[in-house]
């Protein structure tokens, strides 16, 4: 083993001893501040000496009413700082602790501890009562900043503090913090955004895929009635002997002829047509035909006045003559058209 490994043996050696001491200490706090019973034997009580009901002990029942004493709820900071501490040593990295981070994390801990005292004074802890909640570190600085600069002033104050003391002990950049919550923020916005676009296209794919698949309707041709054929009159035969004439009341003022008017029908106009219950009906005409072994597919669907017309289109191998000895069976499909009757037809070309 040379020299130099030697020495960062030493190194990591010593760090790992010293991260195993930091995290006995951190859990050893942890515990004796959860267990804290104010019937322990303590600085201000000593009814009980003999029963202790803390899992650190005596020392740990003093030493947990000390901090809550001092600190109030702020305390849990100081075991989570060993943890900490333990976790970077056992790492393997360096923990320097500087005389300035050190302030700072003093300050953090008085202004979190005013800032509790401004708003909270009696809570309970773990079951247990604590008299004040930021401890009397806190009540003295809370009720000092008070009287000069009134509550809120003197939160405005302690805020102040606290940031810049968090800024320094944890190198915590509030601009940074905000700047990267903002663009999560808008990165998930934008993520939204184009899957709400994907699946809008995917609707309108499927849609166009439906539109694309299903049967062409024609509207409805009204053909033009034949014009009337010309009337051939037979010349009348004259008779020896004419009929014999009588004499009628003789009509008044000139004849006129009825306009074409009359012919006109003023009845309701036509429904429109409803593509969906046509769409429908070709489905149920495919899928009854399916019933019987034949493949294919409507095409074209005419409606008309009366009869609505369905263009199917045989698959390959299939043949007419199939489909026309299923017109008996294809007469029982029930399709539901008010006041029409549906029939279908395959294609000459079939």
């Amino acid at each position: 083993m040379s020299t130099e490994t030697k020495t960062l043996f030493r190194e990591h050696l010593k760090k790992e001893i010293a991260g195993v001491f930091w995290l006995a200490a951190g859990i050893f706090l942890t515990l004796c501040l959860i267990s804290f019973d104010s019937r322990d034997p303590s600085f201000n009580n000593n009814l009980e000496p003999t029963l202790v009901r803390n899992y650190g002990g005596v020392v740990g029942a003093h030493l947990s009413d000390l901090l809550l004493q001092a600190f109030g709820l702020v305390s849990l900071l100081l075991p989570l700082a060993c943890l900490l501490f333990a976790w970077r040593l056992l790492k393997f990295r360096d923990v320097k602790v500087r005389l300035y981070k050190g302030t700072a994390f003093l300050v953090l801990l008085l202004s979190l501890c005013a800032l509790i005292a401004l708003r909270f004074s009696k809570v309970s802890f773990f079951g247990q009562p604590v008299n004040e909640a930021g401890g009397a570190a806190g009540r003295v600085l809370a009720d000092t900043l008070s009287s000069y600069l009134n509550p809120a002033g003197a939160a405005i104050f302690l805020s102040v503090f606290f940031l810049v003391s968090l800024m320094l002990a944890a190198r915590f950049s509030m601009v940074l913090f905000l700047e990267g919550m903002l663009e999560r923020f808008a990165a998930r916005l934008e993520k939204n955004r184009e899957a709400r676009q994907a699946r809008r296209k995917q609707r309108e794919t499927v849609k166009r895929e439906k539109m694309e698949s299903a049967p062409r309707i024609s509207p409805p041709t009204v053909r033009p009635a034949p014009p009337p054929k010309p009337v051939k009159k037979k010349a009348k035969e004259v008779k020896e002997n004419p009929q014999e004439a009588f004499d009628f009341l003789e009509p008044s003022g000139t004849y006129h002829k009825p306009t074409l008017s009359l012919l006109d029908h003023e009845g309701e106009p036509p429904k429109p047509v409803d593509k969906e219950a046509l769409m429908m009906n070709a489905r149920i005409l495919e899928t009854k035909l399916k019933d019987f072994n034949v493949d294919g597919e409507v095409v074209e669907v005419k409606p008309g006045p009366v009869v609505t017309m369905y263009e199917f289109a045989p698959a390959p191998g299939v043949k007419v003559n199939k489909i026309a000895g299923l017109s008996d069976d294809l007469s029982l499909i029930h399709i539901s058209e008010p006041r029409d009757r549906t029939r279908s037809r395959m294609p000459s070309s079939a």
